[in-house]
């Protein structure tokens, strides 16, 4: 005897097992294009731009204007420039890198 699809033999259907996984099947690929679309809405599609309320009530900004303000009106000694501290700080390393200087032949090699 052969089994037919769609043939019960004992209340059980192959063709019903069959299209149980096709539903199945489309639910899942349904769930994965829904969350696709959720993760391309939020990554490219969002406004990344702070809303007031976010920037607490615009504090953050306000207190950046002030910042900006007092750089502009700092005024700053050039006397500083010709003090014997400044003039001894000295920078850590090799400073400038020698143009054409070149590392390792073989980055791989042990050292």
């Amino acid at each position: 005897m052969a089994i037919i699809p769609g043939q019960q033999k004992n209340g059980f259907s192959f063709a019903g097992l069959e299209q149980e996984k096709q539903k199945k099947m489309i639910y899942i690929f349904a769930a994965v294009l829904v969350a696709m679309l959720i993760v391309v809405y939020f990554g490219f599609f969002r406004d990344s731009t702070p809303t007031p309320s976010q920037i607490n009530n615009g504090s953050a900004a306000a207190q950046d204007n002030k910042d900006m303000e007092g750089l502009k009106n700092s005024n700053l000694n050039p006397a500083v420039f010709q003090d014997k501290k400044f003039q001894s700080l000295v920078l850590p390393g090799e400073f400038p890198i020698l143009v054409g200087e070149k590392g390792r032949e073989n980055p791989f090699a042990p050292f």
